[in-house]
């Protein structure tokens, strides 16, 4: 007895490891990653599509992925191990694989982005990822190209058509597409006027101008289909990543902006020198201003010793200078000597003398 048990769980555990083997090695079972899908073959038909994303399942009438709970979820297999049982008789059932291309971003030490393409072989697809997409050789005005980084996020909608039908070039297609539409819309449906956009437009643009004009990729535009019913996928989000001068445009935007540097340097040579000349005229103003007061001041002092002196004689013009040092020196005496004789001592910074008594030599009178 005990050794039928033994030999059951041995058995129960060997064929456990073997399913595991080959549910890794997508044989005769596979595991489906949670976000992403698979698609599953019977010869060169579709068989079906497994879905992992919560609430998600694939409706093969509508050929699209709707809300629901898939069917082979339901699978006791799937419930015990999270594992799809492909069938036993592989490779005729079996896991579609394909060749996918796509590009990744790369930021330089100049500060340029540097684009890398990358391709692989691989049996999924993601129900929703971002993907790097460059717009390249994008028209401007003034015979200006420029690459357009942008990082969209893509939602599989349709995954037979992305995958199967179009072999999984789906992205480099809408690439193409979205390439398309922006050389449109930069050359002529950019503004109201209906003229192109220039460089130095598109770095100044609102960029929410140009998300909307992405995202309205997605439906049908004339008689071209959209995004999703050309390849399957939905824009769901768009990220201007940068814009870069593109070919010989490099070239020519170098020569303008060394030309634009060479003129702002020029123009600060100007501002500099109209600066200085008029610092120069506002203190020759000053200057002049200030030796008017100067002069106004003197002759009025002259003035003064003149009338003293018509008035008082030679007496005077001793008082007056007498009274004039006293007020024009701080914490000093000074003694004044006219042609009347010594004065007295005056420090200054005492009150003032009571004015001296002098004779008006035209009136006879003393004052």
């Amino acid at each position: 007895m005990i050794t039928i048990a033994i030999y059951i769980t041995v058995t129960l555990v060997a064929l456990f490891v073997t399913l595991v083997v080959v549910a890794r090695n997508d044989w005769q079972a596979t595991y489906v990653n949670p976000g992403k899908i698979k698609i599953i073959l019977k010869g060169g038909n579709i068989h079906d599509v497994l879905v992992n994303q919560e609430g998600l399942r694939y409706d093969k009438e509508a050929r699209q992925i709707r809300s629901g709970e898939p069917d082979f979820k339901k699978n006791l297999l799937w419930r015990l191990f999270g594992i799809y049982w492909v069938g036993f008789t592989f490779p005729l059932y079996r896991v579609h694989k394909y060749k996918f291309e796509w590009d990744e971003f790369t930021l330089k030490q100049s500060g340029e982005y540097a684009v890398e393409s990358r391709a692989e072989e691989t049996k999924e697809l993601y129900w929703r990822y971002t993907y790097p997409v460059i717009a390249r050789d994008v028209e401007l005005e003034g015979n200006i190209t420029v690459d357009i980084g942008i990082n969209i996020q893509f939602e599989a909608i349709d995954p037979i058509t992305a995958v199967f039908v179009l072999e999984g070039t789906w992205l480099a297609q809408a690439t193409a597409a979205i390439e398309g539409a922006l050389n449109s819309f930069t050359t002529t449906g950019g503004k109201e006027d209906g003229k192109g956009i220039t460089f130095a437009e598109l770095r100044r643009i609102d960029k929410s101008k140009l998300v909307e004009f992405i995202m309205n990729l997605n439906k049908e535009i004339g008689n071209n289909p959209g995004i999703i019913e050309a390849f399957g996928m939905k824009i769901v989000k768009v990220d201007f990543k940068y814009f870069q001068l593109s070919g010989e445009s490099k070239t020519v935007q170098e020569a303008l902006l060394a030309q634009e540097i060479a003129r702002q340097q020029g123009l600060a040579r100007i501002i500099a020198a109209q600066k200085d000349a008029e610092a120069i005229v506002i203190l020759a103003e000053a200057n002049k201003t200030r030796f008017s007061k100067e002069g106004q001041g003197r002759a009025a002092g002259l003035k003064s010793q003149l009338n003293v002196a018509d008035k008082y004689g030679s007496e005077g013009i001793g008082a007056l200078n007498t009274q004039n040092f006293s007020e024009g020196i701080s914490g000093a005496s000074t003694i004044a000597v006219g042609q009347g004789g010594i004065l007295p001592t005056l420090n200054v910074g005492e009150d003032r003398p009571k004015k001296l008594k002098l004779k008006d030599k035209r009136k006879g009178e003393s004052e």
